[in-house]
Formats: structure tokens, sequence, C-alpha cells
């Protein structure tokens, strides 16, 4: 099984975007309490 390019910089983006959402996330958790 290998992966293509195109397959691989899906899932970087979808990676960097569910972190950027926990981090959003937390930060406003922070900011609230």
């Amino acid at each position: 099984m290998s992966y293509t390019e195109q397959e691989k910089k899906q899932a970087l983006c979808q990676q960097s975007e569910t972190t950027l959402r926990i981090l959003r996330v937390v930060l406003i958790s922070i900011i609230i309490f």
C-alpha cells in the first residue's frame, strides 16, 4: 500500500485542521476560565 502525493497532502491538511481546532478550543477555555 503506497500513498499518492495528493493523499499525503490531504491527510496532512486534515491533521493540521484538527490540531488547530483543538488549540482554539483550549485557548478559548483558558480565556473563559
